[in-house]
């Protein structure tokens, strides 16, 4: 068995362990960094005056007491920096803009990115392509056309027109709540 849990990485207390309560206060501390995560900014790349509590995400090519610690999240508690790796989905509120983050791959991407959002069958939204139409043998939507039209046959053809119209709105409406018109 480990000493930590699986994902958060929170210690266990082990049986006839001396100081339990230092177990216990740092699984409290990484409790408090990953619950509602909220980072003050991720742009920086050293340490600023550290307030308790607070939480960044180191940017690239950190300095100072920040060196290679790139991504990870380092929170001030105790009068010191505490650093924490993230982990495959983890997602931090960035206060500074106002903008949800995701820890996807390697990086941190803001959750409202293309990469991020739901494309058809899995795949990541492409540019728009040209559309064939498949009205080849004159029939649409099982409506057959004659060749020498009834004024019923129009009147059918148009009502037709006007649903399809209809699922063509509702489609471009629910693409568009995804950003993908």
């Amino acid at each position: 068995m480990s000493d930590n849990t699986p994902r958060l990485i929170l210690p266990y207390i082990v049986q006839s362990q001396a100081q339990k309560e230092v177990t216990h206060a740092v699984g409290l501390n990484r409790l408090d960094a990953f619950t509602q995560t909220a980072v003050e900014t991720i742009a920086l790349t050293a340490p600023p005056v550290g307030i308790e509590g607070n939480l960044y995400i180191v940017g690239a090519g950190a300095t100072g007491g920040w060196i290679g610690k790139d991504n990870q999240l380092a929170q001030f508690i105790g009068g010191s920096w505490v650093f924490y790796t993230p982990f495959e989905g983890l997602r931090v509120w960035d206060k500074q803009t106002a903008q949800p983050l995701v820890y996807k791959g390697s990086t941190w991407q803001n959750e409202f990115s293309a990469a991020s959002k739901i494309g058809f069958f899995g795949a990541t939204p492409v540019v728009k392509a040209t559309v064939s139409f498949g009205n080849t043998d004159n029939e649409i939507g099982g409506l057959a056309i004659s060749a020498a039209y009834s004024q019923a046959e129009v009147q059918a053809l148009r009502d037709k027109c006007e649903k399809l119209a209809d699922d063509v709105r509702a489609l471009k409406a629910a693409l568009s709540s995804y950003g993908l018109v």
